[in-house]
């Protein structure tokens, strides 16, 4: 479960909301283990995995929302936003777009 809350740019009003979604993982062999924790990604990991990166293997599935299993329920808070009328600004990216012309 990932909690969220924002405050309104115009109005002030703070809305919050949260996400619940659930990981299963399949079932682990001692040398599945002995793996993942030989891997060492474990260890600066929230929930000591990383579904994006080798934790992945170990997961059977997920039910709800995979951004929020990494970190934060991105659909969760585009709603909140757009809820609020924040504006999203979201560059145009073309081939020779350099990193000084996405910060404009």
């Amino acid at each position: 479960i990932t909690g969220v809350a924002l405050r309104g740019r115009k109005t002030g009003r703070i809305c919050s909301a949260s996400e619940l979604t659930e990981v299963t993982f399949r079932p682990l062999t001692e040398e599945d283990l002995s793996w993942y924790l030989s891997s060492g990604e474990w260890s600066d990991a929230a929930g000591a995995y990383k579904i994006q990166g080798k934790g992945e293997c170990l997961v059977s599935g997920i039910y709800g929302s995979y951004s929020n299993v990494m970190g934060l329920p991105l659909p969760l808070i585009y709603g909140m936003l757009r809820a609020e009328e924040f504006p999203l600004i979201i560059p145009t990216l073309q081939a020779s777009s350099t990193p000084s012309e996405l910060r404009e």
